[in-house]
């Protein structure tokens, strides 16, 4: 991590051992939004909590080193041998699980690549295991819940842990999903690109722009599973097929979408209709992911609430699940700052570091606040950037436009430009990855740029969409954008590419894919966009803090407008390595 001030916290927790015995875990505390915000006193006593203690692995020099191999050996590993190699060994695991038990808590879940614990306990319990209060707190984003002080317990459980989320008052993930009012359409009339009105970017549209006709992929996505994990409700089969049959998409529903949910089947209240919240981001991201993969296998896990603390459980559900870990993409649209997720940074890194290992890559959103990662408003003047999207170890999404002027159809040489409210920073948290050591305009900030490439993102015109609370009718809408629509689009295409090399050249992974997007992206040349793997955005910008001025303006090659640019499927299968 590259401030020293995020240091600051572990330092100060060194320097109050108790006399008590117990041990401080390092990372949590007193985070600034407690800091700034009126404490209301304990919780009841009987309160329940469900957290995720992350586990510190055991070789992370080598993990680094086997990731670092990966392009050159072609090796992956299932989560057991994730764990055989580098986490905790068998024994160790089993002996910290249970002393969690023997200490009072309730083992929701274990993780089959010993990375993390999923707890389930009560506030009682809470202050019993790790001598602090949970408490109600109130700020300007309303009434939150944390722990009041420093996690202490026994050293046989401090040891092995390097986190715990879920218990120091984290905000939400946001959603990046953004609606522009667009006129209501008259029943039976279709959104797409070339309509007179209730336009927006059909699932044809966004294949014509992205290189579907020559990349001459038979069923795209097919043989792949794409993993979107939201929360929330999830959309109906009514949403899904009242689409794909709008839009004779070869997809069956029935047999290619699934749901998961993660922490029980409750939801959250009055989300399960909400077009305007969690259900209306569900339906955008499997729309979009059959829209471009219309054959692939859709696995939709749903976590009960967007708080990271249930959001980390379903990453490591998905990461160390059988079958969900075989998946080669996975999709998230929500994302928070890196100024408040100190405490989840630690575990959530090993967690994707995991994820590469196996071979499959995330994608997460870079944001709708341009460089306003932090969401701090009209006042604020200082650059951020959202996480997890600033995670070395995820693809960063962002998104693209057509600017003021619309065309009426799309190709692959339709000129794009980056979405003025797409996120884009240098990392306040994490050094240059090696694979963007000497690219783009921000080669010297010694920072993790984002994003890494784009898609189309502008909620004018946006992409068509259905969903049965907005319209009755079976008529798709559109005006909807952010890069909650380019982050779906971008895993389809990855899977859709992963297929037709893997048919091509027999390879049953992608390793590395990180490095691949900027070995390919060091390749782009010339102007004629129809040739580039990544097609270069050299005009537009993204705003800068606030929404003003003192953005990032798109280049030539890599920049933090638009990253590498945006994808063309055929020849990304052809330059492929």
């Amino acid at each position: 991590m590259r401030r020293s001030y995020w240091i600051f916290a572990a330092l100060v927790a060194l320097a109050t051992g108790c006399s008590d015995g117990r041990l401080p875990i390092e990372g949590t505390g007193t985070s600034e939004r407690i800091a700034n915000a009126v404490d209301e006193g304990p919780v009841p006593s009987d309160a329940e909590f469900q957290f995720v203690i992350g586990l510190t692995l055991r070789a992370p020099e080598a993990l680094h080193k086997y990731i670092g191999d990966q392009p050159f050996t072609g090796d992956t590993l299932a989560p057991d041998d994730f764990a055989e190699k580098f986490a905790l060994a068998g024994g160790e695991y089993a002996r910290f699980v249970s002393e969690l038990r023997a200490q009072g808590l309730t083992v929701v879940a274990t993780s089959a690549g010993h990375t993390t614990v999923t707890v389930r306990a009560t506030a009682a319990q809470i202050q019993q295991v790790f001598g602090v209060e949970m408490h109600r707190y109130l700020d300007n984003q309303g009434v939150f819940v944390a722990a009041n002080g420093y996690l202490r317990a026994a050293m046989e459980v401090v040891t092995p842990i390097s986190g715990v989320v879920g218990l120091d008052g984290e905000q939400p993930w946001i959603s990046h999903r953004i609606v522009n009012p667009a006129p209501v359409p008259q029943a039976g009339t279709k959104c797409q690109l070339s309509a007179a009105s209730n336009k927006g970017l059909a699932p044809a549209d966004l294949q014509a722009l992205y290189g579907y006709a020559a990349a001459g992929v038979a069923q795209p996505g097919s043989g792949e599973t794409i993993v979107i994990l939201g929360a929330g409700g999830g959309p109906t089969a009514n949403d899904l097929g009242s689409y794909v049959n709008a839009y004779t998409l070869a997809t069956n529903v029935a047999n290619q979408y699934h749901q998961v949910l993660v922490d029980g089947p409750n939801r959250d209240p009055g989300q399960d209709m909400d077009p305007m919240g969690e259900y209306g981001e569900n339906v955008l991201d499997a729309e979009m992911a059959f829209a471009l993969a219309p054959y692939a296998t859709v696995q939709h896990v749903l976590t009960a609430t967007n708080y990271p603390g249930l959001f980390t459980d379903g990453i490591s559900k998905i990461v160390n699940d059988a079958t969900l870990s075989k998946a080669k993409a996975v999709t998230v649209s929500y994302a928070g700052c890196e100024r408040g997720a100190q405490g989840e940074m630690t575990v959530l890194n090993a967690l994707f570091a995991q994820a590469q290992a196996q071979g499959q890559q995330w994608f997460f959103a870079s944001g709708d606040t341009a460089t306003d990662g932090c969401r701090n408003g009209t006042g604020n003047k200082i650059i951020t950037a959202s996480w997890p999207s600033s995670s070395p170890y995820v693809v960063a999404v962002g998104g693209s436009s057509f600017g003021t002027t619309v065309p009426t159809t799309a190709t692959v040489t339709t000129a794009e430009q980056p979405w003025t409210d797409a996120g884009g920073a240098p990392s306040e948290a994490f050094d240059k990855p090696a694979y963007q050591t000497g690219v783009g305009t921000g080669a010297n900030d010694n920072a993790r740029d984002i994003p890494d490439v784009s898609a189309f993102a502008d909620p004018n015109p946006g992409v068509c969409t259905i969903d049965s609370a907005t319209s009755t009718t079976g008529t798709t809408l559109g005006g909807t954008g952010g890069t909650s629509a380019a982050t779906p689009m971008m895993a389809a295409i990855w899977t859709v590419v992963h297929q037709s090399v893997h048919a091509a050249k027999g390879e049953t992974d992608f390793t590395q894919g990180l490095a691949t997007i900027y070995t390919i992206g060091k390749g782009v040349t010339g102007t004629n966009r129809s040739t580039q793997a990544w097609k270069d955005i050299t005009t537009g910008s993204i705003a800068g803090p606030g929404g003003g001025a003192g953005g990032y303006a798109a280049a030539t090659g890599f920049d933090n407008a638009s990253g590498w640019g945006t994808p063309n499927l055929a020849q990304l299968i052809s330059v492929w390595p």
